[in-house]
């Protein structure tokens, strides 16, 4: 295996659908190289979801551990953001061991979310953007646009005109902060994992036929099992 060629300390990625092959290669990596392996899954973090997540088996898990699995009841809000804050801790404990942090799995607003970083936004205004909705309404189907315009261009103008979600997202992140959006945005680089770490990133591909006949294989493993026990 290769580190990236930087100063900086090395984190990988590696994602990839379900039944793609991820936590074999995984368990292989571990068996060569010092590894702490981190899942990324919206799933696995709460505890007794196995099937539907196609959770590693508990054998895999005490030999192999992941991080972030098992983490929360089911009754319980795990967010992005604390799936961002346990991470860069994890990464952090793991080059203090000299391991390298891999961080493996299909969630990729939870790759993204960690690779660009999060920004510092308010909650929704629902009476705000009912507002803006009636606006569009009463006036032609550019208006919000228009208004997120004359309001912060250097914004506007990375977005689609019918990006009707962001448009309004940025004009209630103003109207409740005071704050323009591509201000907020530019401002949030020092939150980049990638601003104290060189990101190595790898995807794993299968042709779709394929991939489909190992997630069916996979299933009828689990509903086996769970006959059995």
């Amino acid at each position: 295996m290769r580190m990236p060629s930087s100063k900086k300390k090395p984190v990988v990625f590696l994602f990839g659908p379900t039944a793609s092959g991820k936590t074999e290669l995984a368990i292989n990596l571990v068996d060569k190289f010092p590894i702490q392996l981190i899942s990324v899954d919206s799933v696995m973090v709460y505890k007794d979801c196995n099937i539907g997540s196609a959770k590693p088996s508990k054998e895999i898990l005490k030999k192999y551990p992941h991080h972030i699995i098992d983490v929360v009841s089911p009754n319980e809000i795990f967010t992005v953001a604390d799936f961002c804050a346990i991470s860069k801790k994890i990464i952090k404990n793991a080059h203090y061991k000299k391991k390298l942090p891999v961080l493996i799995g299909g969630s990729m607003m939870y790759f993204k979310s960690l690779f660009d970083g999060i920004h510092d936004l308010p909650a929704r205004d629902e009476n705000y953007r009912k507002e803006l909705r009636k606006l569009k309404l009463n006036n032609n189907d550019n208006f919000l646009y228009n208004l997120l315009n004359d309001i912060d261009s250097d914004y506007s103008k990375k977005i689609n005109k019918n990006d009707e979600v962001r448009i309004i997202r940025a004009l209630e992140v103003f109207k409740v902060t005071g704050k323009l959006m591509s201000e907020i945005i530019s401002n949030n680089s020092n939150k980049k994992l990638s601003f104290d770490y060189e990101i190595a990133q790898f995807g794993i591909i299968h042709d779709r036929e394929l991939l489909h006949k190992r997630i069916e294989s996979r299933l009828n493993k689990i509903i086996i099992k769970q006959a059995i026990t």
